[in-house]
């Protein structure tokens, strides 16, 4: 007889995995500015974009990682190919939304 009263998954809550997700994309976002552009501490018309877009690609991302924690709980092989699947897809929304942002409307 199946046992109905363990989770399927873990209980790490949705909004917390989206919290995540965003403020590590927006991490990564400033860091690359202060690291790599030279930004001085005004703020430009131009950075209020990606400091939108590339926030709302981190939590899609952290949607993801949410999505894959019933397969992360089987273990094993399962969990080694969840890991992966959540890393790519939340780099390539990382990367999408940084360069929406950074491209900007015409």
């Amino acid at each position: 007889m199946a046992n109905y009263n363990t989770p399927l998954h873990h209980p790490v809550s949705f909004i917390r995995r989206i919290l995540q997700g965003a403020i590590l994309a927006t991490f990564v976002f400033v860091l690359f500015l202060f690291v790599g552009g030279g930004l001085r501490p005004v703020l430009y018309n131009w950075i209020v974009v990606p400091l939108v877009t590339v926030p709302l690609a981190g939590a899609a991302g952290g949607v993801v990682v949410y999505l894959m924690d019933p397969m992360r709980q089987r273990g094993g092989s399962q969990k080694l190919l969840a890991n992966a699947i959540s890393i790519v897809v939340y780099l390539l929304l990382l990367v999408a939304g940084f360069v929406m942002g950074m491209e900007g409307p015409r």
